[in-house]
């Protein structure tokens, strides 16, 4: 019982701390990881990352830079659930403007590093260029994790790419719970046809010896949704002809190091890829040992299709 209710404490709605120093100055920060990026319609980048560890005591940062990332300013606004009573953690989220130029900001909760569920949210700022930001209020959108960037299709839909991570992750204290939601465990992709006020799921692919999925989508010039997740020892594909409701079996993109990769497609209608090691149907190099996080995460390389 006492499990189920902290478990039921990844529902609560989240709450940005503005202006959050001098609680959390430059020597309270001994850790930063899993950055996102965004530039607004103007200029500006923001950026955001996790603080503290890897690990459940996590909590999101975000700043913004007005001279191209020459030079940042402090926090902004801080999302720490322990610091409102809270025991879970939020070390995941990702930054992106939409076609109306409106900052998006997709991030997670979750008790321990993983508790089988986790909550996915999103909050909106309508003005991203302006000199005191204004953000909504935290919407719940369902289960999982948004590691990469939602696009919007050709059609109008907004696709959102959702991790559910496999049951191998689970924290050990939750690993009984959360049964109901084994069938959709993998890479998933979310869906809104309302520019993003609610969002359902669609679909997904549970990749075998995949790790974190960290997926991202694209759509081809015929509709054809292509997805790219992370493997073990490779990047995974896979494609949808359905719009995300159903995906073909996977095969190998291309061989990799157990790390993120990723690819979207540009405003020229090019893809952008992004990926460790500059041979494309090469292994990097050191990258053979499956468990070794830090073994071929070098020369990371942008490829641009043609």
């Amino acid at each position: 019982m006492k499990l189920q209710i902290l478990l039921n404490s990844i529902h609560v709605t989240p709450q940005l701390i503005f202006n959050p120093f001098p609680a959390y100055a430059q020597k309270y920060l001994p850790f930063a990881m899993a950055a996102s990026m965004e530039s607004t319609s103007k200029g500006r980048l923001w950026t955001c990352w996790a603080g503290g560890q890897d690990g459940p005591n996590a909590y999101l940062l975000a700043s913004y830079s007005d001279d191209q990332g020459k030079s940042w300013c402090d926090p902004v606004f801080v999302i720490d659930p322990r610091a409102h009573g809270l025991k879970m953690g939020t070390r995941l989220g990702s930054f992106w403007c939409d076609p109306k130029g409106r900052l998006w900001l997709f991030f997670h909760q979750s008790v321990g590093m993983f508790d089988g569920s986790c909550s996915n949210w999103f909050v909106r700022c309508d003005d991203p260029d302006a000199e005191q930001p204004a953000w909504t209020e935290p919407v719940y959108i369902g289960f999982g994790a948004s590691l990469n960037k939602p696009f919007v299709r050709k059609n109008g839909e907004w696709i959102l790419p959702v991790s559910l991570w496999e049951r191998w992750h689970i924290d050990k204290p939750f690993a009984d719970y959360y049964r109901e939601l084994d069938a959709v465990r993998g890479a998933n992709v979310f869906v809104s046809d309302d520019e993003g006020a609610s969002w359902r799921y669609r679909g997904g692919i549970i990749f075998k010896d995949s790790c974190f999925n960290e997926h991202s989508v694209v759509e081809k010039r015929d509709g054809t949704l292509w997805m790219l997740s992370r493997g073990m020892k490779e990047a995974f594909q896979s494609f949808s002809t359905d719009g995300g409701k159903t995906w073909q079996p996977q095969t190998t993109f291309f061989p990799h190091v157990n790390s993120k990769a990723l690819f979207r497609r540009l405003k020229s209608g090019n893809l952008l890829l992004i990926r460790h090691g500059v041979a494309f149907d090469q292994q990097p190099k050191d990258s053979t040992e499956e468990w070794n996080w830090g073994k071929g995460r070098s020369h990371l390389t942008a490829f641009l299709s043609t």
